[in-house]
């Protein structure tokens, strides 16, 4: 996804099959990313069948991780 992203790709992530978002999962994937290219990289992703849950479970950690680093 980093490789793509620093290509100035769009990624889709397809959420079909995913049953939970756990913490260890978005720090090392979307924590990573914002640590190494900052907020800006989410506007390259697109997301399909992705569950209201979902949704507002990376969004809940996206502001916390904002939050957190504003501090």
């Amino acid at each position: 996804m980093a490789k793509l992203i620093d290509d100035s790709q769009k990624v889709v992530l397809d959420m079909d099959g995913v049953t939970s978002l756990p913490s260890i999962f978005l720090n090392v994937s979307f924590g990573r990313l914002i640590d190494e290219k900052g907020f800006d990289f989410i506007h390259k992703l697109t997301f399909l069948k992705i569950t209201k849950v979902q949704a507002d479970r990376l969004k809940k950690y996206i502001d916390s991780y904002k939050e957190s680093k504003t501090k």
